[in-house]
């Protein structure tokens, strides 16, 4: 069932997703997305599960790459087919967890 767009799903313009860009994420071909580097794996797998927890909580889920003692995360409404506000509240909220 999609959301209506007062719920933060409606399409933002690249303008508007630059503007509104949290530190440290880029916008590339339709969605945002952001890298951490780790001192050791499980310290990056340890990171992407608190990651994947926060994002069942918000229920607007990531996709998560992890590459040995690197984590990609990147957001884009799937059923927008971009990037919203849903995704810029989400990105916000992980890099909440660096200093949590």
């Amino acid at each position: 069932m999609s959301r209506p767009p007062s719920l933060g799903r409606a399409l933002l313009s690249d303008a508007e997703i630059r503007e509104l860009l949290p530190p440290g994420w880029s916008l590339d071909a339709g969605r945002i997305w952001r890298e951490w580097t780790f001192t050791g794996y499980m310290d990056g797998v340890n990171f992407a599960l608190a990651v994947a927890r926060q994002a069942e909580d918000m229920d607007h889920h990531p996709d998560l790459h992890i590459f040995y003692r690197l984590v990609r995360v990147a957001f884009w409404t799937h059923d927008a087919g971009g990037v919203t506000r849903a995704d810029l509240r989400a990105a916000r909220a992980v890099n909440n967890l660096e200093t949590a």
